[in-house]
């Protein structure tokens, strides 16, 4: 791919490195892709089956997921009104699903709490912590035993422009 060859050029002096590739979501293992953010944004609207793209990403994410999705039905208002894609009333190609801020919030809840939702125009974005890393943490609570967390305490919060790690 293009793309990932521009990117380790352009960012293959890092220290420490990073490795850039492409890998089917249904490939990714979660010990070598996981991490403690993931990000997926403009993915899960193109995935046949986004229930079970979650369940891939609860793994992935150690234990945060931000994810993002265009926000109906205003994204096809939108081409709409750039007159992109009439006859399939403003649809995108390849978008096989389409959610509003409610029902996005909703397909997250089955693996994912929801820490804090933002609509940028014209996306929704979420950030997201697992439900297995809080379901972990919960058990380790209760046992009175320090937990171990991944993130060692930090917290992902949303500014006005990008998204900032708190220690």
């Amino acid at each position: 791919m293009e793309v990932i060859r521009k990117a380790a050029q352009r960012h293959g002096n890092l220290n420490p490195p990073i490795v850039f590739e492409a890998v089917a979501l249904e490939h990714l293992d979660s010990k070598r892709h996981g991490a403690q953010l993931i990000v997926c944004c403009e993915v899960l609207e193109h995935v046949s089956d986004p229930v079970g793209a979650l369940a891939r990403l609860q793994c992935l994410a150690q234990p945060y997921l931000l994810a993002s999705v265009p926000r109906e039905p205003l994204w096809r208002l939108l081409n709409m009104l750039r007159l992109k894609y009439l006859p399939v009333f403003g649809n995108t190609p390849g978008h096989q699903h389409h959610w509003s801020t409610a029902s996005f919030v909703s397909l997250l809840n089955q693996h994912f709490h929801v820490l804090e939702v933002r609509r940028p125009l014209p996306w929704i974005m979420a950030l997201c912590r697992s439900n297995r890393a809080s379901a972990e943490l919960h058990r380790a609570r209760e046992r009175s035993k320090p937990a171990c967390e991944p993130d060692s305490g930090a917290v992902f919060r949303f500014s006005k422009n990008l998204l900032r790690l708190t220690p």
